[in-house]
């Protein structure tokens, strides 16, 4: 396999694993058991800003199918 395909497999692994780790951190792993785990977690830190731009890409990700024949 070329070197970047490895290489970018193993930031994005990084990337969620620390997510992971943050986010049980700062709620525990029992609450976060929601369809929105990372806006639920900035909404219980009094982050609602944070939640609601995080929230504001999840529901523009669900609408976006990857097809570039827009």
């Amino acid at each position: 396999m070329p070197i970047g395909i490895i290489g970018t497999l193993v930031i994005a692994t990084v990337l969620y694993v620390g997510v992971a780790i943050v986010l049980t951190g700062m709620v525990s792993y029992t609450k976060l058991n929601v369809p929105d785990p990372v806006a639920f977690a900035m909404n219980m830190v009094h982050q609602n800003w944070t939640a609601g731009i995080i929230s504001l890409g999840a529901c523009g990700n669900v609408y976006y199918d990857g097809d570039d024949d827009l």
